[in-house]
């Protein structure tokens, strides 16, 4: 999501998704407050909004106290390294190590890998409202040495800022639903959500948002469809 500083208009892929799923019910989208994935769960429980619009992942921590809905689309997580940083490519695991620094940014996938798969490491984070491109900004200048997140933030890096990150691996680390969430309780306006997206996912208007901010291949994966054509 990217809001234009003249005008305060917010769009992209989920924006986009959301205003779509607003018109099917019915409803006008306030677009609240600018919170970030590490204090979601306390935007909805003290009830400054209803839901999360920005696209969560879904984890078992953050499921205690909220509900997630059904996926919007898949997200693959990928291994990134400085340019000539070739040490990760074949084993991972040498990641979890304390000698090895992990870009992170505070309560977003980057964070939660790094703490649940490579404890010994050292995380150099940034707060959950900076920029995405300052933690791979201190990949590239040797500040870390890896990082860990999805194509449609670092690809779009790389192209600007060609020679500095590669991906240490081709094959995705991890893949994470994303979706909205609501307070746990919220049931109700869950299934109102989940109703709309499985129509607009059904009459082919998700597939063609996702197309439209698709810089390459695989950068979002489309929820499979629950049948098989013959």
């Amino acid at each position: 999501m990217t809001k234009a500083p003249t005008t305060g208009k917010i769009s992209g892929l989920l924006a986009e998704t959301t205003e779509a799923v607003a018109a099917k019910l019915g409803l006008k989208v306030e677009w609240a407050e600018n919170t970030g994935w590490g204090s979601l769960v306390e935007s909805l429980r003290s009830h400054r909004i209803d839901a999360f619009c920005a696209g969560a992942w879904r984890s078992a921590e953050k499921g205690r106290f909220v509900a997630f809905g059904l996926p919007i689309f898949y997200s693959a997580v990928y291994p990134y390294v400085g340019a000539n940083d070739h040490r990760f490519d074949q084993d991972l695991s040498i990641a979890n190590n304390p000698n090895i620094r992990i870009a992170a940014m505070d309560g977003e996938v980057s964070d939660e890998v790094a703490k649940k798969h490579f404890p010994q490491a050292k995380e150099v984070s940034i707060p959950q409202l900076g920029q995405i491109t300052d933690i791979l900004e201190n990949v590239a200048t040797r500040k870390a040495d890896i990082v860990f997140n999805e194509p449609s933030f670092v690809e779009e890096y790389m192209k600007a800022n060609p020679n500095k990150l590669r991906r240490a691996q081709d094959k995705p680390f991890q893949f994470f639903p994303t979706s909205y969430c609501v307070e746990i309780h919220e049931t109700q306006l869950k299934e109102m959500l989940d109703s709309a997206l499985v129509e607009l996912q059904n009459d082919g208007t998700i597939d063609q948002i996702i197309t439209r901010y698709s810089a390459a291949p695989q950068t979002f994966l489309r929820v499979a469809t629950p049948y098989a054509e013959r």
